[in-house]
């Protein structure tokens, strides 16, 4: 049976590369039943057959639920302003939609490239959200599993399966569900899709393909200010406090549920790492894993260290690809 896609641009107050974005969703060999495009009212935004929302909110989770209460298409896919799809990503992700009835959450690969477009192999390790996982790093081969297996949830959450927006793709009902959270995201959208899709049940796909390029560029929001060292740490401790705060509402959002032991772990790992960029992240021995304990050890170092490791990301985040 065929099944209507609606694919949701996001943009907050940034006009480069929004006509990039929408030219490659315009140029895919299957086309979208329909292209919402949720912006800051400043943005301008000259192509045809778009709806538009004006939304000067920072918040990205409540531009998604406005873009999904107005969607008419079965899966939404995302695309972040910044982000391009190669052409036939809507018609491989839908076409696994319409094959596998159970089907709830996609994701696929990503290719790096950089503010000119150009695809790159390696990108040096500089803090992101999440710390856990490279961007151009991929999930090498094929992999579905039962949502409802929290073992199999778990294990690839830190592969990669929520990572970047613009690689997910998710049936629109399972929004619906729980809007009341989502809307209150003001950063992760990634993960709370993946949580999301989790609490809803049916099975997850996850697939190598390179559908998605992923911009690497100086306006990425988890590199930070870059124009001086001191402003990279003041942005970024105000970009984890946003963080924690997110993970909050997912933990709330998962609460009583098999899940929330993971949403908390990420949370933990959050005010463990606020501590780097001089915050006042709360530290608990709780539910660490190999994963997080790392940052656990970074939290308790004294501040002339803590300083070093800081330097080192803002140096990488300065030069991405050298």
């Amino acid at each position: 049976m065929s099944i209507k896609v609606t694919i949701v641009v996001t943009c907050y107050r940034r006009q480069a590369y929004l006509p990039l974005a929408i030219k490659s969703i315009k140029a895919q060999s299957r086309q979208p039943d329909e292209i919402i495009v949720v912006k800051s009212p400043e943005v301008r935004l000259l192509e045809g057959s778009v709806k538009v929302i004006d939304d000067d909110s920072p918040h990205i989770g409540k531009k998604i639920i406005e873009a999904a209460e107005e969607a008419t298409g079965d899966i939404i896919m995302f695309l972040d302003d910044d982000d391009e799809f190669e052409k036939n990503k809507v018609n491989v992700v839908s076409m696994f939609f319409e094959n596998i009835s159970e089907l709830t959450y996609v994701h696929n690969s990503t290719s790096c490239i950089t503010n000119s477009g150009m695809e790159v192999r390696k990108v040096r390790y500089h803090f992101r959200i999440p710390p856990y996982v490279k961007p151009c790093s991929q999930i090498n081969q094929q992999v579905i599993f039962n949502l409802s297996d929290d073992y199999e949830f778990n294990r690839w959450l830190w592969a990669g399966a929520a990572f970047n927006a613009s690689s997910i793709s998710i049936r629109r009902e399972v929004l619906m569900k729980v809007k009341h959270y989502v809307s209150q995201i003001s950063v992760i959208s990634d993960s709370v899709l993946y949580y999301s899709a989790a609490l809803n049940g049916g099975l997850a796909l996850l697939i190598p393909d390179k559908l998605t390029k992923y911009r690497v560029h100086e306006g990425n929001v988890s590199r930070g200010r870059l124009s001086s060292f001191n402003d990279y740490v003041e942005s970024m401790r105000i970009l984890i406090n946003r963080v924690i705060h997110d993970y909050a509402i997912i933990c709330e959002m998962t609460k009583g549920s098999k899940f929330e032991r993971y949403a908390c772990v990420e949370s933990i790992m959050y005010n463990a790492i606020a501590r780097i960029f001089n915050g006042q992240g709360e530290l608990s021995l709780r539910y660490l894993n190999s994963h997080t304990f790392k940052y656990y050890l970074m939290a308790l170092l004294p501040g002339w260290l803590k300083n070093i490791i800081a330097r080192r990301w803002y140096e990488a985040s300065l030069n991405p690809f050298t």
